[in-house]
């Protein structure tokens, strides 16, 4: 367990961070393929932006697991706002792009790829 400290309300949250930091430090790829493990791990980034708004890595990797729960609408949401935080990730683009030709916008798509250059 781990205390945080929200300096918008100045209130204290708990949460378990053994999921959590096992993730972040690993990576989202290194998760076990089970709809728990994926579950678990979904509502442990959105705690984390919860609790930061405006952590970046966490958007990236809620968006990589929707993606990969094939929920590439919510994906597309996780790294929109990763670009709205960090404008110079041009690497967010070609996830996008990859999950608009899998819906068939091709049109779209690489537009994202020429961003991602």
């Amino acid at each position: 367990m781990c205390l945080i400290q929200n300096y918008h309300c100045s209130t204290f949250f708990t949460i378990d961070t053994n999921w959590f930091e096992e993730i972040t430090s690993h990576g989202s790829q290194r998760i076990n393929r089970t709809s728990n493990k994926y579950n678990d791990a979904i509502k442990n980034y959105q705690k984390a932006i919860d609790l930061k708004a405006d952590y970046d890595n966490a958007y990236k990797n809620l968006g990589d697991l929707l993606r990969k729960q094939n929920q590439l609408d919510n994906g597309i949401k996780c790294y929109q706002k990763v670009l709205e935080i960090k404008p110079d990730a041009k690497g967010i683009y070609r996830l996008i792009g990859d999950i608009l030709l899998k819906q068939g916008k091709e049109g779209k798509a690489l537009q994202c790829y020429k961003k991602a250059l």
